[in-house]
């Protein structure tokens, strides 16, 4: 199963929580997000990313 980014916080200047499509959180640097985002919008047609407000915090 292919799992895609939809939603990401930032936490950090060069830090960012992102949430997948399978539930899964993960701690991305600004680089990989980038490359994520382009990729996402690509493959999507559509905006990937929203702003999401986490309950608690991701380690």
């Amino acid at each position: 199963m292919k799992r895609y980014l939809v939603a990401v916080r930032e936490d950090a200047p060069s830090y960012w929580n992102a949430m997948f499509s399978d539930g899964s959180f993960e701690q991305l640097d600004a680089t990989y997000y980038s490359e994520a985002v382009e990729e996402a919008d690509l493959r999507f047609g559509v905006a990937a990313l929203q702003q999401i407000e986490m309950e608690e915090d991701i380690g």
